[in-house]
């Protein structure tokens, strides 16, 4: 596992902060949510679903509270309770092809939640643009398909165009244990890589 500078993680962990997990259920929340856990660097860790999840059971998993909330489907709307909460750190999922001036309704949408993100004003917003995201049991027929098709580029090229959900958590710790200095950063598929290696990603 990376690890952060030295002495990073004690110090982060001595300013008693909770952190909140949107999405806890899908591959990256729950591989997340296991950095979370294991890093042990948040007093608190809040689950925020629309359900339970068997796994988190055990004195492992003291730290975690789960909101059931059925109106939690739009994240500009989370991003918009966090900002009001005093959230300073946003760390926001977003996809590979965002582009919120794109005809295609998904890379719109996403690039549309970027941008409302970005004019909330976080201290601290680090956006997150995977491409494939890879698991080890994904249910869904379409990106077994796709992982079946790129199976070339990511044997050859692991960090070009896949990730598996676990890097994605561990660089989603990292991010927060050493915040860029930019207020707003987007970090890339092969950024994910880096960061998650304990490495500043690419300008």
């Amino acid at each position: 596992m990376a690890e952060a500078a030295p002495g990073k993680e004690a110090e982060f962990r001595s300013t008693n902060q909770t952190a909140f997990v949107v999405g806890h259920t899908g591959r990256t929340g729950m591989a997340l949510v296991e950095e979370l856990v294991n890093r042990n660097i948040f007093q608190k860790v809040v689950l925020i679903g629309r359900r339970n999840v068997d796994k988190y059971q055990g004195e492992k998993y003291n730290m975690l509270e789960v909101y059931q909330k059925s109106n939690h489907d739009y994240i500009v709307k989370v991003a918009e309770l966090a900002k009001a909460g005093g959230c300073s750190h946003f760390v926001l999922t977003s996809a590979g092809d965002a582009d919120k001036d794109s005809m295609m309704m998904h890379k719109r949408l996403k690039g549309e939640v970027e941008a409302e993100c970005t004019d909330m004003g976080f201290q601290n917003l680090s956006i997150f643009r995977p491409w494939l995201i890879l698991a080890q049991a994904d249910p869904q027929f379409s990106r077994r398909i796709s992982r079946m098709l790129l199976a070339p580029i990511i044997y050859f090229k692991p960090t070009l165009m896949s990730v598996p959900a676990e890097t994605i958590g561990k660089a989603m710790v990292n991010t927060v244990l050493e915040p860029s200095k930019d207020a707003v950063k987007i970090i890339d598929n092969k950024g994910i890589h880096r960061v998650a290696n304990g490495k500043e990603c690419e300008k």
